[in-house]
């Protein structure tokens, strides 16, 4: 978006471009989830229509609780924020600053050590979502 910040356009263009292409074979026809903090942006009528349409059941994070419920806050950010320093500290001992070549180099590294399927499945486990734990 011109401000950089997500919109309700750019939602529904990640379910149609991203989302739905992306766990559609693995789904086999079958419901789909997508959990998602309560923004304003993140669901309105015409997304919610096109999800339920293409078989997306959207669940709404409470207000205030992405903290704790969000699978990636809980599991994938703070560890691809401690990678990210990591890397830039290392690259940076010389006193050589970093450029936005560097920033592109080095993000990929740290999101995968993040971003991983054990990580991303913990995180589903520790917001107690899947397997579903209501303490």
């Amino acid at each position: 978006s011109p401000n950089g910040w997500n919109d309700r356009e750019l939602n529904i263009e990640f379910l149609k471009r991203v989302y739905d292409p992306h766990t559609r074979e693995i789904a086999n026809g079958r419901w789909k989830s997508l959990v998602f903090d309560n923004h304003e942006t993140h669901i309105d009528y015409p997304a919610l229509k096109w999800a339920l349409k293409h078989r997306i059941l959207p669940w709404s994070l409470p207000p205030k609780t992405s903290a704790v419920l969000q699978p990636l806050d809980v599991s994938c950010f703070q560890t691809y924020a401690q990678v990210y320093g990591e890397i830039v500290a290392a690259e940076s001992r010389n006193g050589v600053a970093l450029t936005k070549q560097d920033f592109a180099r080095i993000l990929p590294r740290a999101r995968d050590a993040a971003f991983t399927r054990t990580n991303i499945v913990a995180g589903f486990e520790r917001a107690g979502i899947y397997p579903y734990n209501p303490d």
